[in-house]
């Protein structure tokens, strides 16, 4: 590295590194005793360097001059900007091998968490209930959050007899527009037997944790907030707001860790062709009412957004192909 030359104007000197920049001509400014130093990092292109040097000193307020600057503090901008990037990127993957959950999978515990505490508030356990799912939950009828996290609220009207009915709005916007934003994902988090919230919750941990650990707690809630949406507005049009459960995000990510391990086996994730027989197994046997009233449409509707949300790069290559 050697010295091209010095100024006492630090926005000539950034004007000349600046446009050097632009011919390829690497170089470095340091401030030195009030002077700022320009310094040529190969020495190859010290010739090309001095020769524009010449022109410059012949007139620095040239506008290609004053644009070339303008550009290269853009670019330095950006450089600094992707290498905290990159940064951030490195302490995020370092807490995330760390062994802690906090750090690895934050959201899947979480949801585990809220689950499991709905469970137990909206559960009047002096009522002995036994139904498909082992001792009930979620069955306090009189529990102001039970009804909260229904799909859409209950309202009373008058029929023309004259007497006092509760009903459901036709549709799930009803409650959106009045502010209750929260009604067509949190479904998602009752459970209506403890087998219901065991067998989720289970599969919740084994999935979650794996898609969030390599996709990332954001990209992983917005799975998770898409999923429930679609999957419990589907359900809502075919049998009404009384329905709960995690099995349709669990489906979902059931289709979506299968589609990943086909398309971009690169991620890490993937679904064994045992499992994948077993989560089909086990929808046609919800679907042919083995197991009393089930969700299905929350079921099959979670695992087609799953598919199509975990092969979408291979469907748009697909279409741009044709």
């Amino acid at each position: 590295m050697r010295e091209l030359t010095s100024f006492s104007n630090k926005v000539h000197a950034e004007r000349l590194a600046g446009f050097l920049a632009t011919k390829s001509i690497h170089t470095r400014l340091d401030d030195e005793d009030d002077q700022w130093v320009l310094w040529i990092v190969n020495d190859d292109d010290r010739t090309a360097a001095e020769a524009e040097l010449s022109a410059f000193l012949g007139n620095p307020d040239d506008p290609r001059y004053v644009e070339a600057a303008g550009k290269n503090r853009e670019l330095e901008r950006e450089a600094v900007q992707k290498r905290r990037r990159i940064r951030r990127r490195e302490i995020d993957l370092t807490r995330r091998w760390s062994g802690s959950w906090w750090h690895a999978y934050p959201a899947t515990y979480i949801l585990i968490g809220i689950c499991v505490a709905v469970a137990v508030v909206c559960t009047d356990f002096r009522q002995q209930q036994f139904g498909g799912f082992g001792p009930a939950l979620c069955n306090n009828e009189d529990s102001t959050l039970l009804e909260a996290l229904y799909v859409t609220s209950s309202t009373s009207f008058v029929g023309p007899d004259g007497r006092a009915y509760i009903g459901y709005p036709r549709h799930v916007y009803h409650d959106v527009l009045k502010g209750e934003f929260w009604r067509p994902i949190t479904p998602i988090f009752l459970h209506f037997g403890v087998l219901h919230l065991l067998f989720n919750m289970m599969w919740l941990r084994s999935l979650g944790s794996c898609v969030e650990f390599v996709r990332g707690t954001r990209r992983f809630l917005t799975l998770v907030v898409t999923i429930a949406v679609i999957s419990n507005v589907a359900q809502f049009y075919v049998s009404g707001p009384h329905f709960g459960g995690m099995s349709g995000v669990v489906f979902g990510l059931i289709g979506y860790v299968w589609m990943k391990g086909r398309v971009q086996p690169e991620l890490g994730l993937g679904l064994s062709h045992q499992t994948i027989v077993y989560a089909f197994l086990w929808l046609f046997l919800c679907m042919s009412g083995s197991f009393g009233p089930i969700a299905n449409t929350a079921h099959v509707g979670g695992l087609i957004v799953g598919v199509l949300i975990g092969a979408r790069k291979a469907i748009w290559r697909r279409i741009r192909g044709r």
